[in-house]
């Protein structure tokens, strides 16, 4: 399954509940693919836990790696998310990220999901911070995940 927006998101867009170019978004990882029904975070159950995993804010950038194109000529870009030795207590996958509006520090669970965005491939983190896990950093596809415009 590739990348996907949720069956809301539209709809939060036209009722300006989000602002892609001006909220705050921060992504949580996952160890399946959500349900494209998924509205706001307390509806995801299937977010990474324990250990040393903890949400992570989202950087726009001008740089070269879009995550959402706003239109054909248009797009959102974030810096790569990195998680310093990130270790969890389950070695379950991580197949992708799910986007929010807001911020990790204010994060509540009626924050809107916007997306889920595939990890390929997917990773599973070491179960332990003994010896001391590697970096893992999640790195935006070029060709985009998210389509508004055509």
């Amino acid at each position: 399954m590739a990348s996907y927006r949720f069956n809301r998101f539209a709809n939060d867009i036209a009722r300006v509940n989000v602002n892609l170019t001006s909220d705050a978004l921060y992504i949580a990882l996952v160890t399946a693919l959500p349900s494209t029904s998924v509205s706001t975070r307390a509806d995801l159950t299937n977010e990474v836990a324990g250990g040393s995993y903890v949400r992570k804010d989202l950087v726009k950038t001008a740089g070269t790696n879009p995550a959402v194109y706003l239109s054909n000529s248009s797009s959102l870009r974030f810096d790569n998310t990195v998680w310093t030795a990130l270790w969890t207590a389950v070695a379950t996958p991580i197949v992708g990220g799910v986007i929010f509006k807001g911020t990790v520090g204010a994060s509540a669970s009626t924050d809107i999901a916007l997306g889920f965005i595939e990890l390929v491939p997917a990773y599973t983190p070491p179960t332990s911070p003994s010896p001391s896990p590697a970096t893992f950093t999640f790195v935006w596809n070029t060709a985009g995940a998210i389509f508004l415009g055509q």
